[in-house]
């Protein structure tokens, strides 16, 4: 789950740079390659952890997987 966790690191200090002051992020879509090597399950898991108590908490990962 390394791999994944730096991927969720790097989802949340993107996606919580974009948000605009007062707005509720529901879901992020994302698009995970084959041979990027990331689980998407995994992925799933890092990110509600990393997301926890951040502006970004409860919003889930759309992943389509390619």
């Amino acid at each position: 789950m390394g791999h994944e966790l730096s991927l969720a690191l790097a989802l949340l200090e993107s996606a919580g740079a974009a948000i605009p002051a007062g707005s509720r992020v529901m879901s992020l879509k994302v698009v995970v390659g084959a041979l990027s090597g990331a689980d998407p399950r995994a992925l799933t898991r890092a990110w509600e952890v990393v997301a926890r108590g951040t502006l970004l908490e409860g919003a889930r990962l759309d992943i389509d997987e390619v």
